[in-house]
Formats: structure tokens, sequence, C-alpha cells
């Protein structure tokens, strides 16, 4: 449906090739949009990256506060209203590595280094957030050595990379987007 919705603005601006940037689940958007659309000039996924979903997705030695950190993301999960807890189970079910390694549209990832989200998290989940953000910058750096036009950038802020470092996400941004005709 997001796919649709991104389709039915460029129809509407008529853009043949518009370049797609978007934060969080909008970031995963534009990241499956550049592996739809080859002729994409250029693709933003700010701060996207879903939550954790198995064990073998965090970084360092196993720690019971792995599977905590689970149960309380499907907890969470299921105390959302059902549209919401329905689009929250289908982006657990994308494998976003898998869609980087089929783009071939030129991706930039932008991850915020700063805590951000894992403010949100009780203190003993926390550690493993961390261990399982190390493994999406793991994974990310993997991804950039084996597919041409995908980069990834890092910003010193939270989750919230466009509000706490605008001008820094632009010095990113602008250099890569394709000069109006």
């Amino acid at each position: 449906m997001a796919l649709a919705d991104v389709a039915g603005v460029a129809r509407a601006l008529a853009l043949d090739r518009p370049a797609v940037i978007g934060h969080s689940l909008g970031g995963m958007v534009a990241a499956l949009w550049a592996a739809g659309h080859a002729e994409c000039p250029f693709a933003v996924n700010v701060d996207g990256h879903g939550n954790p979903t198995r064990p073998d997705q965090f970084v360092g030695p196993d720690d019971p506060a792995r599977h905590s950190l689970l149960t309380f993301i499907g907890h969470a999960v299921e105390e959302l209203p059902e549209r919401l807890a329905q689009l929250m189970g289908e982006v657990d079910a994308l494998d976003l590595f898998a869609v980087y390694r089929s783009i071939r549209a030129p991706l930039l990832v932008v991850c915020g280094t700063g805590v951000g989200t894992g403010d949100l998290l009780p203190e003993n989940l926390r550690a493993p957030w961390e261990a399982y953000r190390a493994w999406v910058w793991r994974e990310l750096d993997t991804v950039a050595r084996e597919v041409p036009g995908f980069s990834v950038a890092f910003l010193p802020t939270g989750h919230d990379v466009h509000r706490e470092d605008p001008e820094g996400l632009l010095r990113l941004v602008l250099p890569h987007l394709p000069v109006p005709r």
C-alpha cells in the first residue's frame, strides 16, 4: 500500500524518476521503492531498520536479556491497535537485507548512532538493543561491500536524524540528488 502511495504521488506530480527519501518505516519504503525501480536516481533510508525478531540478530556473546527484548517487542506489538499491529508484523517479516541486496538503484542508509530509541526501553533491555544495533551496522557494512551503489553513513543522533541534525543529513543527501532540468 505504501509503495502504491509513492507511485500515486509521483504520478500526481508528474515525476518520471523520483528520488525517494524516508525516515524509519518511510526509509524502509524508500528502500523497497529502489528495489522495484532500478531507474530511481537515488533513495535514502533514514534510520529505518525495524526491530530484532530472531536470536541471531545480535552481536556478541549470547545473553538471556536478548530473549527478554524479543518477548518485550512481541508483547508491545500485541498491544497495538489491530491495523498497526498488522503493519508491524509486515515490517518484522521483511528481510530488509535481502531487499538491499536486490537493489540496482543508488541507495544511502543513514544511521543515527546516539541512544535514541533505546531510551524508550526498560534499563535491562538497553544492552541487547545495542547488540542488535551493532548487528544491523555490521550487516549494513557487509552489504555496502557487496552491492554497487549501496552506501551507509552515520550521524551522532538518535532515531530522529532529520530533526536532530538536519544540516548533517542534507550534507549527506544533497550531493546525490539529480539536478532538475
